[in-house]
């Protein structure tokens, strides 16, 4: 019994224990994100799309994400996770009726870089907040993993 102790130790000090440590998935730092997009003759915020961002293997995850739209417009939220684009997701379109609202009931989108043609990691994102009701205008931020 002791010796295997020893053994272990030694194992764990030379670094020849690799499953222990590569069992657990590799996450990057995670973020916050928002981004919003103005009318363009008067200033006037229209949509804001803001959430969580956790970094996985080949994949993100935005989490928490909320959007919020101007009293009688629509708007929603565009995700693209890409080295050229490898995968692309929006949530739903939501429009606000008389009151400025922010809608936070929206699922979870995960982009994944197993999904698409290339099968390679997702390093960047770009996410956008989209006005519908303007003929999809839209603002764009990029958002990288480290």
């Amino acid at each position: 019994m002791r010796r295997n102790v020893i053994g272990l130790c030694l194992a764990i000090a030379v670094g020849t224990l690799p499953a222990v440590v590569v069992a657990t998935p590799a996450q990057a730092t995670d973020y916050t994100f928002s981004v919003s997009y103005h009318h363009a003759a008067s200033g006037a915020l229209a949509v804001r799309v803001r959430g969580d961002i956790e970094w996985h293997n080949r994949s993100v995850s935005l989490r928490n994400i909320r959007l919020w739209v101007r009293a009688g417009e629509c708007g929603r939220g565009g995700f693209f996770g890409f080295g050229g684009v490898i995968d692309y997701r929006t949530t739903a379109e939501r429009c606000a009726g008389s009151a400025n609202t922010e809608f936070s009931n929206i699922t979870d989108i995960t982009l994944d870089g197993d999904t698409g043609t290339a099968g390679v990691a997702i390093n960047y994102i770009d996410i956008t907040a989209i006005d519908e009701t303007h003929g999809g205008a839209y603002e764009l931020d990029t958002y990288s993993r480290n």
